[in-house]
């Protein structure tokens, strides 16, 4: 697995993370600043925020519906996406502004 990292995150989207992980099992990150996947396009916002360290990929064994859904309930979170080929659900900060549509 490629290495993390994780403190660059601001405060409320790890701590959405650690609600997912108490409330649906493990969290396996799988990108912060680093795309490990080819779910977003080079030079996209969703990129962008990546690289900012602002949004995070990561993937749960439980139902990815049940998973959005409370992920849409969070204020910390403004885009969220779910990608149905390799399971990795993406998320990215909610900042003054919305930065990505859900």
């Amino acid at each position: 697995a490629p290495s993390v990292p994780m403190d660059c995150l601001p405060a409320g989207l790890r701590g959405v993370l650690k609600d997912v992980e108490a409330r649906f099992g493990t969290v396996t990150m799988v990108s912060t600043t680093e795309l490990h996947t080819d779910n977003h396009s080079r030079g996209s916002v969703r990129h962008k925020l990546h690289a900012g360290c602002k949004a995070v990929d990561f993937k749960v064994k439980a139902d990815v519906r049940a998973v959005t859904a409370y992920l849409r309930s969070r204020p910390e979170v403004a885009g969220i996406n779910a990608f149905r080929n390799n399971g990795v659900i993406h998320i990215d900060y909610n900042q003054a502004r919305r930065v990505a549509q859900r």
